[in-house]
């Protein structure tokens, strides 16, 4: 068992990467602790055109490469695992286990547990095609087809990304789109288009990306908040502080994340200040 820590930080992406380097700042004894790299889903984004600051955008990629830049300049201790189990541990505040057997003492928790893929329904891919969550995992094999199940905004980003690595994408949405107007133009302007329904679904494609929804991975807040989802960053467990998709429901924006997280640590600080933790 570790020693205790002012805060544990459980996720990698933005919110998680956000609430790390607040507590660092701060001079919070600080471990982030997540099963994905440094960013998260970030890689899988084209690109960010809506993140203040980048007035030409940024592709999620380069986001992520630089948060991990910053994360690895701060000297914030990060741990690649996947956190199992949080648990409250009376005075000592929480109990973090992770998949690799590692146990973290923490005098306050910060969930930013980012989301995982709604599956595809049976019979909507045909057999034969390998099915992917999103475009991280996709073999590049110029000039092949490439199936993006969905009409939203990550369906037509992951279109992007495809025909970025020289691969044919092939859009099927079961109803009509709901991607952003600036998305479909530049999809179309590429000659990408949306089709709806089943008919020609394949086109001789061998993998697929499935961009039918995610949902916030709640699992690690079941038995701490057996009320029901959290509705903010404070919880009414104190100590436990929640960031980013688990609370923000669709609105799944990079810069509320980072917020969430920031806010996070700021309370983590006047908790531990204000309760005389030790």
């Amino acid at each position: 068992m570790s020693a205790k820590r002012d805060m544990v930080v459980i996720g990698l992406g933005p919110a998680g990467v956000a609430a790390a380097l607040q507590a660092w700042r701060d001079g919070l004894d600080v471990l982030a602790i997540g099963d994905e790299p440094v960013g998260g889903l970030l890689p899988a984004a084209h690109r960010l055109d809506n993140l203040p600051g980048h007035p030409t955008g940024i592709s999620g990629r380069a986001l992520a490469r630089r948060l991990a830049a910053q994360v690895r300049a701060a000297g914030v201790a990060v741990e690649r695992d996947l956190a199992t189990a949080v648990e409250r541990a009376g005075e000592a505040g929480f109990r973090v286990v992770t998949g690799g057997g590692r146990v973290h003492l923490a005098r306050t928790v910060c969930i930013a547990p980012g989301t995982s893929p709604v599956p595809l329904p049976r019979g909507l891919v045909p057999d034969g095609v390998h099915v992917l969550r999103d475009v991280r995992g996709l073999e590049r094999v110029p000039g092949s087809n490439v199936l993006v199940m969905g009409g939203g905004d990550a369906a037509i980003d992951s279109a992007l990304s495809v025909a970025d690595a020289c691969m044919r994408p092939v859009v099927v949405a079961r109803h009509a789109t709901r991607a952003a107007a600036r998305l479909l133009a530049e999809a179309a302007a590429r000659g990408i288009h949306v089709r709806i329904g089943d008919a020609d679904r394949r086109r001789d494609a061998t993998t697929a990306i499935a961009c039918i929804g995610r949902e916030p991975r709640l699992e690690l807040l079941h038995d701490l908040l057996p009320g029901g989802a959290p509705r903010d960053v404070a919880t009414e467990v104190p100590g436990l502080f929640v960031a980013g998709d688990a609370i923000r429901g669709r609105d799944r924006f990079v810069a509320t994340a980072m917020g969430d997280g920031q806010r996070a640590a700021v309370l983590a600080r006047a908790y531990i200040e204000g309760s005389g933790s030790t």
